[in-house]
């Protein structure tokens, strides 16, 4: 169902069901998904500044989204975050297994007790300031040093 360039920013959705829709270039600035299914759901180019995001996003596409500074807590299994800009966004305690981060930017993000896959970081394109899921966290990150606190990350 197309909903390509939808205006909600400030809005709030609480328990509902977004699961394959298509959201696209939307806006979603400071908004609020509490209990949310949105499972399959397209949301690649649409903008989530400082929005919180808590429910079952499982396969959801944020291709080059905006997420920056936004909470995501719940199901990201095998989203697709390719492109996206999460500097300073907080992840914790999200399932992230089979996501895709590749060429984003995730400086100042919170990975603190995410469940991953050990290539989860596999081609990203910012590591500044990142907080692992064991809660190390450093300044920056090369891929020889990701590699050697994880063997086996693929960096």
């Amino acid at each position: 169902m197309p909903i390509s360039f939808l205006h909600a920013d400030g809005g709030k959705v609480g328990g509902g069901d977004l699961s394959q829709l298509d959201a696209q270039y939307s806006s979603f600035q400071n908004a609020e998904f509490s209990g949310v299914t949105a499972v399959g759901t397209l949301f690649a180019a649409a903008t989530f500044s400082a929005a919180i995001l808590e429910g079952d996003f499982e396969g959801a596409d944020f291709t080059d989204a905006i997420m920056c500074g936004s909470r995501l807590c719940g199901n990201f299994r095998n989203c697709i975050f390719h492109g996206s800009d999460l500097r300073k966004s907080d992840l914790s305690g999200s399932d992230l297994l089979g996501a895709d981060f590749s060429d984003c930017d995730v400086s100042g993000v919170s990975f603190r007790h995410c469940r991953v896959s050990t290539d989860f970081l596999l081609g990203v394109g910012i590591l500044e300031g990142v907080t692992l899921p064991n809660g190390r966290r450093s300044d920056r990150f090369t891929p020889q040093q990701l590699s050697e606190m994880w063997p086996g990350l693929g960096c």
